[in-house]
């Protein structure tokens, strides 16, 4: 049994930068899993290689796609993500 197809508009409305709606599917799951990593990874033991080994293209390219979807660099998502989760765990304290 195949896996059911996104929909177009939903995916239309994300900023990855595809026009072939198949295409988008591909990098929005990419990065999904690429964010996945990010949000594991410890800040001290980020590397650009392995982010961009996770999500299976180049680093050059990746650092790019990331930039426009993200609009920051892999690095600088990694940290603003650890400061917001620590500061949402001082206010539950």
């Amino acid at each position: 049994m195949s896996e059911p197809k996104p929909c177009p508009h939903a995916l239309a409305a994300l900023a990855v930068p595809a026009r072939k709606w198949a295409t988008r599917a591909e990098l929005t799951a990419m990065l999904a899993r690429t964010e996945a990593y990010l949000q594991t990874c410890p800040v001290d033991e980020f590397k650009l290689s392995l982010a961009a080994a996770e999500a299976g293209i180049s680093q050059h390219h990746f650092l790019r796609l990331f930039r426009e979807v993200y609009r920051e660099t892999p690095y600088r998502f990694l940290i603003r993500t650890r400061i917001e989760a620590a500061k949402s765990e001082l206010k539950a304290d």
